[in-house]
């Protein structure tokens, strides 16, 4: 199981390592959105793979805590992600801003406002609505914002009739994406990439009681439908 993890992870970081280097390439993607095939979607389907895989690993390592006690058991999974993720985040802003680094290697650098600033330091930027600082942070804040949620979800996969209402959370949240542009209500929250996290949730609830059979090779096959 750890290997075919670390074969997941290693494929979503490849994908996305790729896009960004054709993109620079191609001066940050300035010809490839006429192309039929634009690298733009194969980063995005790596972006949504790993959205996929730490959500499937976030909920391993929670079962692998002290489940009698939920306050110290979500205290103690907080604490960890606040202290990978941030310290590394505020270095980076911090230098991008010092250094008038821009957010990406064909644009001007604009200094960020003091709003910006601030999102971008507390990785809140769709939320207030702000350009990152640095483009290869616009996903930190829907990783950080599925953190807040991940032990709820872990939690009531000890209820009753929870395989239902999983299932019935993924179809609707697929359902409002796919159609949310239409209705009006698709914005830049987390709402758009639920889906992926459910699926997490899906896996590692599936994975408990049944052995897999298909080999974890076809998500090559299926994602990037997904990913367009």
């Amino acid at each position: 199981m750890k290997s075919n993890l670390d074969v997941l992870r290693a494929i979503a970081v490849g994908l996305v390592l790729v896009d960004h280097v054709i993109l620079y390439l191609t001066c940050y993607g300035k010809y490839t959105t006429t192309l039929a095939f634009s690298p733009l979607r194969l980063g995005r389907f790596g972006v949504l793979v790993f959205f996929i895989h730490t959500a499937y690993v976030l909920l391993l390592s929670l079962s692998r805590g002290n489940e009698e006690n939920k306050f110290v058991q979500a205290w103690g999974f907080y604490v960890l992600r606040i202290f990978r993720i941030y310290p590394l985040v505020w270095v980076v802003v911090i230098a991008c801003v010092m250094l008038h680094i821009p957010a990406a290697p064909a644009q001007p650098y604009i200094r960020p406002t003091t709003m910006a600033l601030i999102a971008n330091l507390s990785l809140f930027q769709n939320v207030a609505h702000v350009p990152s600082t640095i483009g290869p942070l616009w996903s930190l804040p829907y990783e950080i914002q599925m953190y807040i949620v991940i032990p709820c979800l872990f939690w009531s996969m000890r209820l009753r009739h929870c395989w239902f209402w999983l299932v019935l959370a993924y179809i609707t949240s697929v359902a409002i994406c796919l159609g949310g542009a239409t209705i009006g209500i698709r914005g830049g929250f987390l709402l758009d990439f639920v889906p992926c996290f459910l699926a997490g949730g899906v896996a590692y609830f599936r994975n408990r009681s049944v052995r897999p059979i298909f080999p974890g090779a076809l998500v090559i096959v299926f994602g990037p439908e997904y990913a367009k």
